[in-house]
């Protein structure tokens, strides 16, 4: 089960066996899974594409959309929504979210030219085997340090433009809230994920936060 689990959320399978013959035509290949990867983003459901932009500041970014990606894997999948309906019985769960930034390739060069800030999600109350492997947190985005410099966005306000984003879909929780329906068994299952906490590492819980660091004694909140 724990196989079928985690190849249903696996939406690059076909893009890692591209890259093993990178070497014989690499133009055409990375075309090719770029292509790939697009029409997966682009993928319908009711709720919409999986992936949608939305404004952070003077930033236009990419986001995914937790109903429409979870939708379309319960489609795929009947395996997952078993899987989601056996650790969500009510239908509502706590939506953790992780951000830590990132630099492919070599990391000892100098500047940000390559770094990325990555922004990931997952469902809280999910097993322990689930969330302690990396392939099955969902994207939500992927935001260039340089192009955060340039436009003086800062994590922290990463962080809230996301939360804001995330908690007024199809919210009908005063609090805010991510309200979808899933197929399953034939019928539709209410999801309503809310939110649970986010995990980051000590450097970025201050840039999470807004404040000033180890050696200060007062937060300065943005």
């Amino acid at each position: 089960m724990k196989r079928q689990i985690s190849s249903a959320l696996d939406t690059s399978a076909s893009t890692r066996q591209l890259a093993l013959a990178l070497a014989e035509d690499p133009i055409r290949l990375q075309n090719q899974t770029a292509a790939e990867l697009y029409q997966h983003a682009m993928t319908d459901t009711p709720y919409g594409p999986i992936m949608r932009m939305i404004q952070m500041g003077p930033l236009d970014v990419n986001v995914l959309d937790p109903r429409a990606h979870i939708y379309a894997i319960c489609e795929d999948s009947e395996c997952f929504a078993e899987f989601l309906f056996l650790y969500l019985p009510n239908g509502v769960g706590h939506l953790v979210l992780y951000m830590d930034e990132l630099k492919p390739g070599n990391q000892h060069l100098p500047g940000k030219g390559r770094s990325l800030h990555a922004c990931y999600s997952n469902i809280l109350e999910f097993p322990d085997w689930f969330l302690s492997d990396a392939a099955n947190w969902m994207s939500l985005a992927y935001i260039t340090s340089l192009d955060m410099e340039r436009a003086q966005v800062k994590e922290s306000q990463v962080l809230r433009y996301l939360l804001r984003y995330i908690f007024s879909l199809g919210a009908s929780d005063p609090l805010g809230s991510c309200d979808f329906r899933i197929k399953r068994n034939g019928g539709y299952m209410v999801i309503r994920l809310k939110f649970g906490c986010y995990v980051a590492d000590f450097k970025s819980l201050f840039q999470f936060a807004s404040s000033k660091g180890a050696s200060a004694n007062v937060p300065c909140p943005e």
